[in-house]
């Protein structure tokens, strides 16, 4: 059998599947959504909760990493 070398972590970022074949789906990053926010200043909105979803992110691909997997992010709107 075959491990899996490619770790898929989504991002559905807008302020991802698993499959067989060598893929782990380590799921969604959690992302606030605008609807239950303040949008903030207009050059920086929603800045703390982009910036929250990012570190959670970043933690998520340092443990593919840290796993010996390629971290393939696929971010965008649900």
């Amino acid at each position: 059998m075959q491990h899996s070398r490619i770790a898929i972590i989504g991002a559905p970022l807008d302020l991802g599947q698993g499959r067989r074949g060598g893929v782990d789906d380590l799921g969604n990053v959690p992302v606030d959504q605008p609807e239950s926010l303040p949008a903030g200043p207009d050059r920086a909105r929603y800045l703390p909760q982009v910036a929250l979803a990012c570190k959670r992110l970043a933690t998520m691909v340092d443990r593919a990493l840290t796993k010996k997997k390629m971290p393939l992010v696929l971010g965008g709107v649900r």
